[in-house]
Order: C-alpha cells, then structure tokens, then sequence
C-alpha cells in the first residue's frame, strides 16, 4: 500500500497520460474501442478534410489552372465552388468535435 500512496503523491498517473507512450496507449484504446459506424464516419471525414484548404483560391490562375487539373471528375471546378469547399470543412470540423465528445465521455 505504501507504493501506491507514493506513486499517487508523486502524481505519476498524469504524467504517464501526458507523456507520448501514454497518449499513444490511450489513442489505441480509444480507436479500438470505436464501432465500425464511427470508423466508417472517421474515414469519410479524413477523405473530406483533404478538400479543406483549395489552393486555387489563393493562388495566380496559372495555379489555379494546374490544380484544376488534379481534381477528382466529379468535383465542381467553377471558382465558386472553393466557398462550398471551405463551407463542407467547417461540417466536416464540427462532426470530428461531435465525435471526440462522444469518444472522450
């Protein structure tokens, strides 16, 4: 017992949580805890969060004309669609707040 009072003293279960082995463990446990539901909405938010930030927004035309380029078939190219882009990043960062409330309680 008196092991367990010293380490409780010593605080040393905080600091294992802020220490990089101890964070990796709880992401693990975290991540494995998870459904197939949420990793399916995990997945769809990474792919989503690659649209975030749209360099032909800020970039010269012949940029903008490059990237355009790159763009999946299906994607709006019209220069407006980089409003629509940042609007879905912000969704997108809502429902990734929503789902670590939920996984952290």
């Amino acid at each position: 017992m008196p092991r367990f009072e010293a380490m409780e003293k010593a605080d040393v279960k905080n600091k294992w949580e802020s220490s990089s082995w101890g964070r990796k463990l709880i992401v693990q446990k975290r991540r494995a805890s998870l459904n197939d539901f949420d990793r399916f909405k995990l997945i769809l938010a990474k792919i989503n969060v690659s649209f975030r930030y749209t360099p032909y927004c800020v970039y010269p035309f012949y940029t903008r004309v490059l990237f355009l380029k790159a763009l999946p078939q299906n994607f709006n190219r019209s220069l407006t669609s980089c409003n629509t882009v940042l609007q879905r990043s912000g969704v997108i960062k809502q429902e990734l707040a929503k789902l670590k409330k939920e996984n952290a309680s």
